[in-house]
């Protein structure tokens, strides 16, 4: 949980103007132990998930497997390495949008997610 401590983003705003804005956590409203990690100002953007210890922000470079077949998720066929670039939250779940480095893009579950 060390790269959570003192973490701040810089947003940078279409004028061109910038603002280091902080970090906070949100608790999931149906799941114990998630957490949503969103930015500490007015706009509230959703930039990472804390799931049981374990954080996954946009843009962390991640390593993807399948399951014991060989499945990942619709969009991506090969395991390998990506980015997460997207995080989608519902009502009761949440999905990682995964930019695979061989061009691959897919909505998946942490099960098949490392970060590198």
């Amino acid at each position: 949980m060390n790269r959570l401590k003192n973490r701040t983003l810089i947003k940078t705003y279409p004028d061109g103007t910038t603002q280091e804005v902080g970090l906070r956590f949100v608790p999931h409203d149906y799941i114990y132990g998630f957490k949503y990690i969103v930015t500490d100002d007015e706009s509230e953007l959703l930039v990472g998930m804390v799931e049981n210890e374990r954080a996954y922000f946009i843009a962390d470079e991640v390593e993807i497997t399948g399951d014991i077949m060989g499945y990942i998720c619709p969009g991506i066929l090969h395991p390998g390495k990506g980015t997460i670039t997207e995080i989608r939250k519902h009502d009761t779940d949440h999905f990682y949008g995964v930019l695979m480095d061989n061009g691959e893009f897919g909505f998946m579950k942490s099960a098949r997610i490392t970060v590198s």
